[in-house]
């Protein structure tokens, strides 16, 4: 195959995912984000990767932003939001941190493939596909820019 055929391929595979996203999911997760005081993130092995790198977009949208098990990481509050990442969605982190952060009140996010996994029954949790993790830092960089024009 040549390159412009692998291009074209990731492309299609890009397309069907992105025709699956309920737009209704894309902004209660925004939603749920920019009302936090403060949104943590955690995730095991490439999900783990993803989740730093979606924790760093936002942290460059000016929201507090943190990756749980860092020493730095305050403890989670009833106002903040934790952001759970698993391909699986039963890596035994993510299901357990979610469980720590339903107990104290705060609202929890997955970020998985399959949505009848562990880890959102377990939790009562929002879910969004993987695929979302590169669409909700554009949708709320978009929301940040206009609050601050909006005079």
């Amino acid at each position: 195959m040549r390159f412009q055929q692998h291009v074209r391929r990731i492309f299609d595979e890009i397309q069907s995912v992105l025709n699956r996203v309920d737009r209704a999911t894309v902004d209660n997760v925004v939603e749920q984000l920019m009302k936090a005081d403060r949104i943590y993130v955690a995730g095991g092995g490439r999900s783990g990767l993803m989740a730093r790198c979606f924790a760093m977009r936002l942290m460059q949208l000016g929201l507090h932003t943190y990756v749980v098990g860092e020493t730095t990481t305050p403890a989670i509050r009833k106002s903040d939001c934790l952001l759970v990442c698993s391909a699986s969605g039963q890596t035994q982190v993510t299901v357990l941190v979610s469980r720590a952060a339903r107990k104290i009140g705060a609202h929890v996010i997955a970020v998985t493939a399959d949505p009848e996994s562990r880890s959102p029954r377990a939790v009562k949790i929002s879910y969004m596909t993987s695929v979302l993790l590169l669409i909700v830092p554009s949708i709320a960089c978009r929301r940040v820019f206009y609050a601050l024009w909006d005079f």
